[in-house]
């Protein structure tokens, strides 16, 4: 592995690729170096370069294609276009990282992983909770059976912004389970060791006018009767929490998508919660949403990917993006929530 630093550039000032930015503030100088940031405006993209010391920002996305100092993509757009510049950038010789959800759905995702793999280059969608020292905990307690086999799990995310333009927009991908569903997901496949379910349940409520699903209830099956709920909402704020029962007692993750604590309740000492945390680095600049400096640490996984040769994330590979993506899909569809180009 070399010790040159990695070159990004980045895809919109939203307000996501600002915590993105800020986070990588936190690591090592010299390892990950902003040299470029394209957006809708240039004002926008002049504003977040001079916060960020940023020495080129573009107007428009296409400029981003020809810079030739940019080696890594991090794509923070609207879902909607991420299909689009994933292609444009792989087609022009970057690697990419891309907010998820990394497509629309899962003939989108697994047709930009087919095109990395043939360009050989990196691709992954930035599922920054995977890589996360609390979901690392409660994978390596599952892994070591000592608290016995997963039983069952549920993992519920929801907060009040149906009002938000673009969650109420089926052309630029909103709804429940593209924005905060994905996490839901993830969380449940996690506490199985990325097992594919079985079968999965859908239920939930789409808006009559915009078509667009408001909130959701996803029932995985797995083996052995086993059973994991991964539950999402626009409508209302949950408490965001993950549980998984196990055998010999469970494991607790308040705010478990974002979040840097670990509960441990076993039936042996009950009313006795063992409590670990991991608190998240300070920042030179302040955040937009919830423990956003954590997403140094999928930056950092990233970067040793890209230095070693890998075409994809050793966390969050393209199975379980397509996976993922493969779930959604049926979920949405269940709902009679689809794109134009899926009729």
């Amino acid at each position: 592995m070399t010790n040159e630093p990695l070159k990004w550039g980045i895809l919109s000032a939203a307000k996501i690729c600002n915590d993105f930015l800020a986070a990588m503030t936190t690591l090592p100088d010299g390892e990950n170096i902003p040299v470029a940031i394209a957006a809708r405006s240039k004002k926008s993209a002049q504003e977040m370069a001079d916060k960020f010391l940023i020495p080129t920002a573009y107007e428009g996305y296409d400029a981003l294609l020809d810079d030739v100092n940019v080696q890594i993509v991090y794509i923070g757009t609207l879902n909607n276009f991420h299909f689009e510049w994933i292609k444009k950038f792989l087609n022009a010789g970057k690697h990419v990282f891309c907010e998820k959800p990394l497509c629309l759905n899962t003939d989108q995702t697994e047709e930009v992983f087919a095109l990395a793999r043939s360009k050989k280059l990196f691709l992954a969608e930035a599922m920054w909770s995977r890589y996360n020292p609390s979901i690392k905990k409660m994978r390596e307690i599952i892994r070591s059976g000592t608290l016995g086999d997963v039983v069952d799990a549920q993992a519920n995310l929801g907060y009040d912004i149906i009002n938000v333009p673009r969650i109420k927009s089926k052309q630029h991908g909103g709804g429940a389970l593209l924005d905060l569903g994905v996490y839901s997901v993830m969380g449940i496949l996690t506490a199985f060791d990325d097992v594919e379910p079985n079968k999965i349940h859908v239920m939930g409520s789409a808006d009559d006018e915009t078509g667009v699903d408001e909130k959701a209830n996803i029932t995985m099956v797995f083996s052995n009767g086993r059973f994991g709920v991964a539950k999402t909402s626009v409508l209302a704020e949950l408490d965001n929490t993950m549980t998984v029962t196990l055998q010999k007692g469970r494991i607790v993750l308040p705010d478990f998508w974002s979040g840097y604590k670990v509960e441990i309740h076993r039936n042996d000492t009950p009313g006795e919660i063992e409590k670990t945390e991991f608190p998240p680095p300070k920042a030179a600049h302040p955040f937009n949403f919830n423990n956003s400096a954590n997403m140094r640490n999928e930056i950092r996984c990233v970067r040793k990917a890209v230095q070693e040769g890998l075409t994809e994330s050793t966390e969050w590979d393209s199975r379980m993006s397509i996976l993922t993506a493969k779930i959604l899909t049926r979920a949405r569809h269940e709902f009679n929530y689809k794109f134009d180009f899926e009729k």
